[in-house]
């Protein structure tokens, strides 16, 4: 029968390879092979333990090119079917284990933990799990070790059941941070990391190595995280700082609700998200946020979840990205007396996102408080923070541009001069059963 060809480990990355903990992670500097080495501990269990296995990226390009390039020429010499040891189809490579059984390795997508759910497998790996922000009310780290350790279950020959996580390093407001943490503390037993630099990597070119030095020029807590793997401790080139947001506990005075929409219009795993906001706006041109939804749609589904909103919220214009889906969306909602403003950016999403920054740090952008998110269930609070909070170091804008495109129209305008309104706190739109049920952001907030 034909066996695996594994590759002896590097010296750094041998105690994770070798580790039985139950979580071990191993956050490397870019080009260090932090996936291959995942993928050859995962292929070896699977192979001489008899079992299956589960692995997951945040996004499905991320899968294609990272994981799937790894693991398929791996287990290609002893897959069902050596030819096509992928299927695309199915996600899923299936081949024959030492016991003469079949294995399968499953992929899969996390950026919501209805994705990590499943039969149960033996081992886990979660690739570039710094990106991971599963859309969830509990923390984020909560979520996915529930989700695993409901499938990491199924009895293997001779192997611990495992999750093993691989990635970057981000900075420690970052969950991850919440496990793994600095590497100059003491860690949990069950919850070691080791790391490792380019420089100790010997597959990696000389040329390679400049490159990233390049790229990371002029930012030298950039530059450690890429280049030595290390943990930082602040990003000073993020867009948005947290602090630069008040936090609002009580339904503010505001005298205008406008929606602001980036739209999508299909279910398919790999693309864009649509987005909708509700933001107030009140005196000495303040702006709070009061509902957010982002989920994949179809069209139609688009269009009426624009339509409902700003019915429900009594909205006194709905924004609308004039590209994609949001073209026809405008015209046929504009057609039917909905007040639509089509929204035409001449700058790229980064640009955007610099330019309403300003009115953030003013201290003019507000958002609920956890405390009164928990009372009213806003459970998109740490959404909207995972990544409004990272930018530009994230890979969905929709929530981003959604929010620039409010802030950036709102502050060219400035002219709305009707006295305020305290208005009643509204149900959350996605709560009311008669809505709920149309599938509408599927029983979302927003």
């Amino acid at each position: 029968m034909p066996t695996l060809d594994l590759k002896v480990p590097l010296p750094p990355q041998k105690p994770f390879y070798d580790s039985l903990a139950l979580l071990p992670g191993f956050f490397a500097a870019t080009g260090t092979g932090k996936t291959l080495i995942g993928a050859e501990k995962v292929c070896k269990t699977c192979f001489q333990g008899g079992c299956d296995a589960l692995i997951v990226t945040p996004e499905y390009k991320q899968n294609r090119r990272g994981p799937q390039e790894k693991y398929t020429p791996l287990l290609a010499p002893v897959a069902v079917d050596p030819g096509k040891p992928y299927n695309h189809n199915d996600q899923v490579i299936a081949f024959y284990n030492c016991q003469g059984t079949i294995s399968k390795a499953w992929f899969a997508t996390g950026k919501t933990a209805e994705n990590l759910y499943g039969g149960e497998v033996g081992i886990i790996h979660l690739d570039e799990v710094c990106l991971m922000e599963p859309e969830c009310e509990e923390p984020a780290h909560s979520e996915i070790l529930r989700a695993c350790g409901t499938r990491a279950r199924q009895p293997i020959v001779g192997f611990p059941n495992q999750v093993i996580v691989t990635g970057t390093p981000e900075d420690v407001e970052h969950w991850t941070y919440k496990l793994w943490g600095d590497p100059n503390r003491p860690d949990p037993e069950d919850t070691p990391w080791w790391s490792m630099t380019i420089y100790e990597n010997p597959y990696r070119s000389a040329e390679s190595v400049k490159i990233v030095e390049r790229i990371t020029k002029g930012d030298e807590d950039f530059a450690r995280q890429m280049l030595y793997g290390e943990w930082i401790t602040h990003r000073k080139d993020r867009i948005f700082q947290g602090e630069w947001f008040p936090r609002y506990d009580e339904m503010p005075d505001i005298f205008a609700v406008i929606g602001s929409w980036d739209t999508a219009g299909t279910t398919k795993e790999y693309s864009s998200y649509t987005v909708g906001q509700i933001w107030g706006v009140g005196e000495g041109d303040n702006y709070y946020l009061l509902d957010l939804a982002r989920d994949k749609l179809e069209y139609a589904h688009v269009k009426d979840a624009i339509r409902q909103v700003a019915q429900h919220w009594k909205c006194s214009l709905s924004l609308i990205e004039n590209k994609g889906t949001g073209q026809p969306a405008i015209q046929e909602l504009g057609a039917e007396g909905l007040r639509i403003v089509a929204v035409n950016p001449n700058r790229d999403k980064q640009q955007r996102a610099s330019q309403s920054a300003v009115a953030v740090f003013e201290g003019r952008v507000h958002l609920p408080s956890k405390e009164y998110a928990q009372a009213h269930g806003l459970e998109w609070l740490g959404l909207f923070e995972s990544e409004v909070f990272r930018a530009p170091f994230i890979m969905n804008w929709d929530i981003t541009d959604a929010m620039s495109q409010f802030i950036t129209w709102a502050d060219q305008k400035r002219h709305l001069t009707t006295p305020p309104v305290r208005l009643s706190v509204k149900m959350t739109y996605g709560r009311e059963p008669a809505v709920a049920s149309k599938g509408i952001f599927y029983g979302r907030a927003l």
